[in-house]
């Protein structure tokens, strides 16, 4: 017959690896981002969320993650496009990440993610911005620009678009 082992004390404090110290450090990070630079807006029926970085001066510069990504994903060049000048403004698109809808069924084409955009622009009252992204997040910034050119002084496609 098998012994379960004994329950463990809780009161009794495990010394910190190194693993679970970067790993409180990250969370860390991830806390204070979150305090300081999360941000959401309600468009088109959703709660868009988004991470902004940077001065309200600064060139805009949204940014659409790839497939299976959050936005996260420019998290760490953020400080390097600030210090060129840039308002970096990265997405949650519909369905992912904090961005979650509500209503079923509803849409999550190109399209609807690039009229999103342009109404998250419209909120934070911007004119024209750089709209980028990475592979799925390419082809939304192409489809920004398909339907918004006007809106967009320049793209920014990686491995997309």
């Amino acid at each position: 017959m098998l012994r379960r082992p004994p329950l463990q004390d809780k009161n009794v404090e495990f010394p910190l690896t190194e693993s679970s110290k970067l790993y409180q450090q990250a969370l860390s990070l991830l806390e204070k981002t979150n305090q300081n630079h999360c941000r959401s807006a309600n468009v088109n029926g959703i709660n868009m969320a988004y991470l902004e970085f940077g001065p309200s001066d600064g060139t805009p510069l949204i940014w659409a993650h790839g497939s299976g990504s959050s936005r996260y994903e420019l998290f760490m060049v953020q400080e390097e496009l600030v210090k060129a000048g840039y308002r970096v403004i990265s997405i949650d698109y519909r369905g992912h990440g904090k961005t979650q809808v509500e209503v079923t069924p509803y849409n999550t084409s190109l399209y609807h993610i690039a009229d999103d955009i342009a109404a998250l622009m419209d909120f934070l009252d911007i004119p024209k911005a750089i709209v980028g992204g990475l592979s799925k997040g390419g082809w939304i910034a192409a489809a920004f620009y398909g339907g918004y050119p006007d809106r967009c002084l320049g793209l920014l496609l990686e491995d997309g678009g």
